[in-house]
């Protein structure tokens, strides 16, 4: 019966030069990662404008509130401009909504003739 031979151990500079090139790849391949990371998540932008802002904590804080809680904490709001802002907004959408039923209803050549006759 054939005994295994035993191995012979290596000089100590091969186990230096193996640690160092696994290290060097490794390395470099943990760089490459961090850098294709780095381009493919997008940075947060704060936005410039105040209003922005404000609207992502609206947004936040209308998920947070069920529909009723917000609507009543909404009516306690006392500024005239927040309720004249609101009441264009409404208006400018209800124009857009109409004018686009007039326009469904009549076809593009009686429109002129639809908003000439309350005229």
């Amino acid at each position: 019966m054939n005994s295994p031979t035993s191995p012979t151990p290596d000089p100590p500079h091969v186990a230096d030069s193996v640690v160092r090139t696994v290290s060097a790849n490794l390395t470099r391949r943990l760089d490459k990662m961090v850098i294709s990371w780095k381009e493919e998540t997008l940075d947060f932008e704060f936005p410039d404008v105040i209003e922005e802002s404000y609207r992502w904590r609206c947004e936040g804080l209308l998920n947070y509130f069920k529909l009723h809680e917000a609507d009543q904490l909404r009516m306690q709001i006392s500024y005239s401009d927040y309720w004249e802002t609101e009441y264009r907004y409404y208006e400018d959408a209800l124009k857009r909504i109409l004018s686009e039923k007039v326009r469904e209803g009549y076809g593009a050549v009686n429109v002129a003739d639809h908003w000439r006759a309350p005229a």
